[in-house]
């Protein structure tokens, strides 16, 4: 796992902007690295008007099981 990488986080029968109830979609790029805190910015989402300067901080077990799939 390094900065710059990217994973998805896929949900199912969600509420999406461009279709109402269906799978939902966030692509996350690491931006720092701090332990086994990882922030995270959203590069993109179908499910919010977020995407890009929104940042989430996870734990690295949870990212390396995103990395994995």
């Amino acid at each position: 796992m390094e900065v710059g990488q990217k994973f998805r986080i896929t949900t199912q029968n969600t509420q999406t902007i461009t279709s109402g109830n269906a799978e939902g979609e966030e692509i996350w790029k690491i931006d720092h690295i701090n332990g086994d805190k990882i922030t995270c910015e959203l590069r993109y989402t179908n499910m919010s008007m977020y995407s890009g300067g929104y940042f989430r901080e996870f734990d690295k077990k949870t990212v390396s099981k995103y990395l994995s799939k």
